[in-house]
């Protein structure tokens, strides 16, 4: 890492979030808060890592050798960089795109509100009176919204149309049903599994990991709006150990449902790999990727990707005993495949 980088990085930083992290962290640790800030800022000179690399990972219990092994903030962008096509990412980020891409393995009906007619939006409405209407290029889980309309009648599916389309929630999709199994993790939201692939400069595709994100209490699964994951295990499907959040907290049991996490078995396990294996080959220049699919009954089905993987999700502390991350793994894949980094 350069000096200039390191520059740059700190003209950046939100310095008033990092000291209430680090106040954080002190109290939790009974450490001073001098001492904790000024490892945060070391280890993001020494390793890349972000005030929230180092409170999600907590590096604070790790020694060099195993800070060393963390894919960091600015290491997972440094990837993205170097394997994934700025132009082909657009296109896989962007949900409309996605879905004519990779439409096969979508497993449900969805439509573009923005260029439809009047005539194929009243008939969706006919057809799907609750859907899901996003923001083609949200991100995070953000700026989608549970649509219905069954209480409405014809004459106002215009207007509920309008309002949609003006709020930018202009790709429309049939709801998911997920499988029985996944609902009594947590039946309030779509638990999704995210797979991230790593496709090597032989065009050999990897697979870093797995994790099984699940909601609590809200109506999506993601971290950043309370939900938890868990480590699957690739070679079968089966979750080892306890959930965790990003407040670091750990689950054994889902915390609302009482469902069993650690031992579960993810169903359909090899139809996921196999799927996620064949839609990884087809944008071969966007190269690093965290795929998400959910689990119906009919089968697993993509519901997008993103072009920069969650760094965060894949090494948290509750599922890394030995307090290792998975940035070796990633460079003797590259190395193995004849690819130098950047």
């Amino acid at each position: 890492m350069n000096f200039m980088y390191i520059l740059r990085r700190a003209a950046k930083m939100d310095w008033k979030k990092m000291a209430s992290t680090a106040k954080t962290i002190a109290k939790q640790t009974y450490r001073p808060f001098t001492a904790v800030f000024t490892d945060i800022v070391r280890c993001g000179v020494r390793y890349g890592a972000g005030y929230m690399d180092y409170q999600v990972f907590r590096l604070w219990e790790c020694n060099e050798a195993q800070r060393a092994t963390y894919l960091t903030r600015t290491k997972n962008q440094e990837f993205c960089r170097q394997l994934n096509d700025p132009e082909r990412s657009k296109a896989v980020e962007n949900k409309v795109s996605f879905c004519r891409l990779y439409g096969r393995f979508l497993g449900r009906e969805w439509l573009d509100a923005s260029t439809a007619s009047e005539e194929e939006k009243m008939r969706w409405f006919r057809h799907h009176p609750v859907f899901f209407a996003k923001d083609p290029d949200g991100i995070c889980g953000k700026e989608v919204q549970k649509a219905d309309c069954t209480a409405l009648s014809a004459a106002e599916y215009p207007a509920f149309a309008a309002r949609l389309i003006s709020d930018g929630l202009t790709l429309w999709e049939e709801a998911i049903v997920q499988s029985p199994e996944m609902a009594a993790l947590a039946p309030d939201s779509v638990n999704t599994v995210r797979v991230m692939t790593l496709i090597d400069g032989k065009g050999e595709v990897h697979l870093l990991g797995a994790f099984l994100r699940m909601g609590v209490g809200a109506a999506v699964d993601n971290l950043d709006y309370g939900g938890c994951a868990a480590k699957v295990s690739l070679d079968t499907g089966k979750i080892d150990f306890p959930a965790q959040d990003k407040t670091g907290a750990t689950f054994a049991f889902h915390p609302k449902s009482g469902t069993n996490i650690q031992g579960f078995q993810v169903p359909q396990w090899e139809a996921v790999m196999s799927m996620v294996r064949q839609a990884a080959q087809i944008e071969p220049t966007v190269r690093y990727l965290g795929w998400d699919a959910a689990i119906t009954e009919r089968g697993p089905l993509l519901i997008e990707a993103n072009t920069i993987p969650s760094n965060h999700l894949c090494q948290l502390p509750a599922q890394s005993p030995k307090h290792e991350g998975i940035l070796p793994f990633i460079q003797s894949i590259l190395a193995n495949g004849s690819e130098t980094e950047d």
